[in-house]
């Protein structure tokens, strides 16, 4: 493993939060190394050399196969808990446009999709939304003991009151590592009730503080969060 984390890396986790950093980071590699939960999340770096270890306890998401690349796969023995782990290199497949908001100069949102085009009832939905890291030191307060950021995103799914109908919090590459010129993906899965009602349902997204509640403003708007693409259920 040592010899195949030669260069910075993400290695997914089912807990990929600060306690991490620095310590069993420096028991892998001296290099650079960062945290993510690869079933929700993937972290793609502004850099032309970056590996991700993945154990076949957290498996990439399949929406995020077109971003990486398979090097090897390393067998362990069969009763580990992870049996095996593989290697990718990320290839940066991103076709990044103009972005939807920019929160704070610190965020921008640059797409929000939902997984399929409607949903039923009881299925689980599943909105990805990809995040660029314009300024990290514009991401929030830092907080002890590591004093780093510890932000979270959020979706609100509303009905035609306005009011929340489903949420999802979830940010599975946490932010006190991240880097100007990163791109964070992250799904949000949410499950719709057995007897929800049929027609689209509005969509917003935001940002704020783990600790502080407090949430990061859109640039010159008064407002903190945006919407996107419609929830349909059919």
């Amino acid at each position: 493993m040592v010899r195949s984390l030669d260069s910075p890396a993400a290695i997914s986790t089912l807990y990929p939060s600060a306690a991490h950093d620095p310590y069993i980071a420096e028991l892998i590699t001296a290099q650079e190394t960062r945290w993510i939960d690869g079933r929700t999340a993937l972290l793609i770096p502004n850099r032309s050399t970056f590996k991700l270890l993945v154990p076949s306890s957290t498996p990439l998401h399949p929406s995020f196969a077109k971003y990486v690349q398979p090097i090897r796969t390393v067998q362990l023995r069969p009763n580990d808990l992870d049996p095996s782990f593989t290697i990718y290199s990320i290839t940066n497949y991103l076709n990044l446009k103009s972005p939807v908001s920019n929160f704070n100069n610190a965020l921008e949102l640059m797409d929000a999709q939902w997984s399929a085009p409607s949903y039923k009832p009881s299925d689980v939905a599943e909105l990805l939304t990809v995040w660029r890291v314009t300024d990290s030191k514009k991401l929030g307060a830092l907080h002890p003991p590591a004093f780093k950021t510890y932000i979270n995103l959020f979706t609100h799914v509303l009905n035609t009151n306005g009011e929340i109908f489903l949420q999802r919090d979830a940010l599975d590459t946490p932010s006190w590592d991240w880097q100007t010129g990163d791109v964070i993906l992250q799904i949000h899965q949410l499950a719709i009730p057995n007897d929800a009602a049929r027609g689209e349902y509005k969509v917003r997204v935001g940002i704020y503080d783990r600790v502080t509640g407090e949430r990061l403003m859109i640039k010159d708007s008064g407002e903190d969060t945006v919407s996107v693409s419609s929830l349909v259920i059919r």
